[in-house]
Order: structure tokens, then sequence, then C-alpha cells
């Protein structure tokens, strides 16, 4: 038989040693070794003897909090970015329309200094409304407009298409020669059209050489050229004008209609075979006869009043048209023509 003695030691010794167990416990659990019981080790704790030197309460708090900034950073570090952009943002961008060079086609044959009007159909393929802040950039190329910057006259909105217009004049040198072009937003942050909205477009036109008198021949004065027709009229929107007889809205003979666009802009139609050449302050009949004439409307919004006119009637006589004044909230335009007879 054991004595007290021995009892006693084997009491203590089972004692220690379950004192032993707990605090290796207590170690693990506060640790947090295995992270899916984090909440288990703080019950466990609350329910085991005190130890002392450790504040079982400020552990567990402490223990959920870092589990909670924990979480709390994961998610706001992972969280994922809304699909979409907000409608606060404006993204502006633009796509050719269809047709895309409405005048001046690539390649367009000109006489040096000759003036011209260009015109490109754009769509709004952004997100923000086009407005006076808008506006036409020259970006590269050869600069052949009086105008680097030409400001949006009206709004176009997302999905709207506009034409856009800029009055040119061809270089006096003979070749070909390239105008690129970009829109500006109201930050004059430039875009254009394309894959990434950031190609410029462009009117590419060849100038021929000037005629020059061969040397040696004597220029011998010619007669005044004679006047097949000429007058002044008041057009109206939808009317159609005669320039070989001078008649409004006849049956058959008519060169030119006056029509209005979408955009609400006034523009001169030639039809029957008629044309049209932006020209200089004061035509002759030799210029206009030896002007590149196109069947293209004029926007009379783009060209100045008092603009002259170069044109070939449905008769193949030529003529001048000078543009006295542009109404357009009142639809109607007055005129002045002069056509001549072909030596």
């Amino acid at each position: 038989m054991k004595n007290n003695a021995t009892y006693s030691n084997d009491y203590h010794l089972y004692l220690a040693a379950g004192q032993a167990m707990l605090l290796f416990s207590l170690i693990l659990n506060s640790c947090s070794i295995f992270p899916s019981s984090g909440f288990v080790a703080s019950t466990a704790v609350r329910e085991s003897t005190s130890t002392p030197g450790i504040n079982i309460e400020q552990t567990e708090n402490s223990l959920t909090q870092t589990i909670q900034a924990n979480e709390s950073g994961v998610i706001e570090t992972w969280q994922p970015m809304g699909s979409g952009t907000p409608e606060n943002i404006c993204v502006a961008r633009a796509e050719a329309g269809k047709p895309f060079d409405i005048t001046i086609p690539d390649g367009t044959e000109l006489l040096p200094g000759q003036s011209f009007n260009k015109t490109w159909r754009l769509v709004n393929s952004g997100t923000c409304a086009w407005d006076a802040g808008y506006s036409l950039m020259w970006f590269s190329g050869t600069f052949m407009s009086s105008q680097e910057k030409v400001p949006f006259v009206q709004e176009v909105k997302p999905g709207e298409s506009v034409d856009v217009n800029v009055l040119m004049t061809a270089p006096v040198e003979p070749g070909e020669f390239q105008s690129n072009w970009k829109l500006s937003n109201e930050e004059s942050e430039l875009f254009g059209i394309g894959p990434n909205g950031d190609s410029p477009f462009w009117v590419r036109v060849k100038v021929l050489p000037e005629v020059l008198p061969t040397p040696g021949v004597t220029v011998t004065p010619t007669a005044l050229p004679m006047v097949f027709s000429s007058g002044g009229s008041m057009m109206v929107l939808d009317d159609g004008f005669d320039l070989d007889n001078g008649l409004q809205n006849p049956v058959t003979g008519i060169d030119v209609y006056l029509r209005q666009l979408e955009t609400g802009e006034l523009v001169l139609i030639p039809v029957n075979g008629a044309g049209f050449a932006l020209a200089e302050s004061e035509p002759s009949l030799f210029y206009c006869q030896n002007v590149i004439m196109s069947n293209h409307s004029v926007l009379l919004s783009a060209i100045p009043v008092d603009q002259k006119l170069c044109y070939l009637t449905d008769l193949g006589l030529p003529g001048m048209l000078n543009i006295l004044q542009v109404q357009i909230q009142e639809k109607f335009i007055e005129i002045d023509y002069t056509t001549w007879v072909i030596p």
C-alpha cells in the first residue's frame, strides 16, 4: 500500500499535468492556429479556468475585432467593379455615317486656288450630346481652310447623325494634298472615328497644273460674252428654278431645287445633269467654263452671304449664281443669276 506521501505526490503530478494541458489548449485557441474554429476557441477560453496574467474578455474582443477587420479588408479589396458606365460620365465618340463623304470624294481634281465646300456625315456614337461646346478641329496635314475650328451650330444627341462642313481653298501649287480633321469636346479634348475612336477623317484632293498661254502666241481681245438669260428671284422651300430661261417651277427644264435637310439646314440641289462649283469673287465666263462642276448639294449655311457659284445648266450652258440672302427660319433665299451663250 502506498502511504499518504505517495498519494500526495501522485495527486500533485496529475494536477500539474492537467493544468499544462489546459494551458496548451488555451495557447492554441488564442493564437487561432485553426481559423475555422476562431469563435469556438473564444467560447472555450471563456468556460475554462482563469489564468493569471491573461484577460479573457480582452483576448476574445481583440480576436473578434481582428477577424472582422480582416474580413472587411478582403471584401473591400476584391469587390468586383460594376458593369457599364456611370450615367454621369460623358463618353465622346464618333463614327462615319453613310455615306461618309457627302461632297468632294477622295481624289477630286481641282484648279489651283479653287474654293470648295467639304462635307462629312458623322454619327454620335458616344453617351453625351454634341452641343455648341463641340467643334470640328483641324488636326494635321495641309491646312486648306480659313478656320482651324468650326463650332457646332446644332445639338446632336447620341445615335443621331449630322453633316459637318468646312469651306476650303485648294493650294496654288499642283499635287495631291490631304487635310486631316478631328472633333473637339468642351474641354478641347480631341476624338475621332475608327475602332478606338481616335482616328482622324480627311479630305484628299488633286490640284491640277495651271494652264498657261503658249509662249509666242499673241492673245487678241475677244468680244464680251453674250448673255443668254439673267435676272433675280426669291426661292421658297421646295421651289425649282430654270437657270436657262429664268422660270420658277416650270413643268420641264428645272436646274436646281431648294430643299431642307432633317437638321433644318437649307440646301441647293442640282438636278437633270446640272452642276455647281464655288467660285471666285467675280467669276468670268472663262473661269466658269473651266472650273470642275459637281452634282453635289450646296449647304447654304456653310457659305458666306454674297458667295458666287459657277453652274452648268441642263442644256450645257455656263453661268454664275449669286446667293444674296439665306433665311433659314423663313425658309427662303434670294438669288440673282447670269447664264451665258457658249462662243
